[in-house]
């Protein structure tokens, strides 16, 4: 990865730590709510494609 990237890539995963953060004031709701966009990623094929390409960075070029 080019050194001009590192940045943007950096950004890019704190906002997905944030995302997949449970805040400890969240209610019941939020939590379910959560969980279940979780789930509706890892439960299908399509989902944990798009997931893994997303965590390791898209293909270049």
């Amino acid at each position: 990865m080019s050194p001009m990237m590192r940045p943007q890539r950096s950004a890019l995963t704190r906002r997905r730590v944030v995302r997949s953060h449970q805040l400890p004031e969240a209610g019941e709701f939020d939590s379910r709510r959560q969980l279940g966009e979780l789930r509706s990623v890892v439960d299908s094929e399509a989902g944990r494609t798009y997931l893994a390409e997303a965590y390791t960075g898209w293909p270049l070029g």
